[in-house]
């Protein structure tokens, strides 16, 4: 049990009100359900005042579980004025895993979440799968105050994507979704897509690990012509190639919105690492750029470089994994490190690139990382959680 305190409060209130929160986890922890709960609650009487409660409730070894107990309880919880955030989990564990939720679950939250006016900000990793996505995406129709949704890990597929993205075209809140590890392929990246093209609050998108490929980048770089409030779009680890990789370019030459792109794990080779040197020429918007792991050579760093010497948007740009880059792009990245301006982290991990030229880069005034001092998260580590975009 973790306490921030950020402001003065009334502290006999807010006893009642922890009071009142722990009695509800208490039954919890009665019925022996396998869930991890976070709530977050904001005190109305004392502006500025949150605290966190993490309640992990114990593996009790069976292989049948009912979910009635926790919906219930679910319910209390979002009946309460007082709570801003709510995250529930299938806690790892080696030995046996969760069933996914019940629909009955995923029913009581759905009508919970339909007059809920207080959670701002829903986790959900408890596999509730493609009718669980259809039936909570009804709430999400109506909800009026949910501005960060993730729902990574829960193999909603195609069909819970296309009934999410349905009610994106009538949600007006929402600002942040993710659907990292969904099974999500071209069908469903169209159908958001398209809602993209009406929704004009969505400022955060995450993909990364699913199924798109060429028709995904199609109709998704006709949205992001039309689109005018994604910020932050993560693709990392789809099937994009280079072909659906020169489709986004030429979007990206366009929109003056996106700060932050993954395209990271979606062989682009040459080709694509040249379509976004052409966009990085004309493009001052993209400030972080991440390109890992993508069969990147020499040619393709060359035009990335040249494209840096120029550009006057880039902040981090990560080129690591792409083991044939070597020291012929090494030392065109290097000449362009010395002339750009606004670069101040670059992530060269096993790019094959000497010691002697990384050492010079280093002088440059820009924070670079090798296989010697890579952090263990990438030098981004916070790619796979909701950051707000300045």
């Amino acid at each position: 049990m973790e306490d921030k305190v950020y402001k003065n409060y009334d502290m006999e209130r807010l006893d009642q009100v922890e009071d009142e929160l722990l009695d509800i986890f208490q039954k919890i922890n009665v019925v022996h359900e396998i869930l991890a709960f976070e709530v977050d609650f904001q005190c109305e009487f004392s502006k500025g005042y949150l605290r966190h409660y993490k309640f992990d409730v114990p593996f009790p070894g069976l292989e049948v579980y009912t979910f009635r107990n926790t919906a219930n309880v679910l319910q209390e919880i979002l009946s309460k004025r007082f709570v801003c955030t709510l995250s529930i989990h299938e806690p790892d564990h080696q030995v046996y895993k969760p069933k996914p939720a019940s629909i009955e679950l995923i029913m009581n939250l759905k009508d919970a979440f339909k007059t809920n006016n207080t959670v701002k900000k829903l986790h959900m990793d408890t596999r509730i799968g493609a009718q669980g996505a259809i039936e909570f995406a009804e709430a999400l129709k109506m909800n009026t105050t949910i501005q960060e949704l993730n729902l990574r890990h829960n193999n909603i597929g195609n069909n819970g994507c296309i009934a999410l993205a349905d009610s994106l075209k009538i949600n007006k809140t929402l600002k942040k979704i993710n659907l990292v590890s969904n099974y999500i392929g071209n069908e469903g990246c169209i159908a958001l897509a398209n809602a993209l093209k009406i929704n004009k609050t969505i400022k955060i998108v995450y993909f990364r690990g699913n199924k798109i490929g060429l028709e995904g980048c199609v109709e998704l770089a006709k949205a992001l012509k039309i689109n005018k409030t994604i910020q932050e779009i993560n693709l990392c680890h789809n099937k994009i190639g280079s072909n659906g990789c020169k489709i986004l370019a030429d979007s990206l030459k366009i929109n003056k919105t996106i700060k932050i792109l993954d395209l990271g794990v979606n062989e682009i080779g040459d080709e694509g690492a040249d379509a976004l040197a052409n966009v990085l020429k004309i493009n001052t918007t993209i400030q972080n750029m991440f390109l890992g792991r993508n069969y990147i050579n020499a040619k393709g760093a060359i035009a990335i470089a040249n494209a840096l010497k120029i550009n006057s948007g880039i902040q981090k740009i990560d080129l690591s994994e792409n083991f044939k880059i070597g020291d012929d792009g090494g030392f065109v990245l290097l000449e362009a490190l010395k002339l750009n301006t606004t670069i101040k982290k670059i992530d060269l991990t096993r790019c094959n690139i000497s010691r002697a030229i990384l050492q010079q880069m280093k002088t440059c005034n820009v924070e670079v990382f090798d296989s010697q001092n890579r952090p263990t998260n990438g030098f981004m580590n916070d790619k796979d959680e909701f950051e707000p975009t300045q």
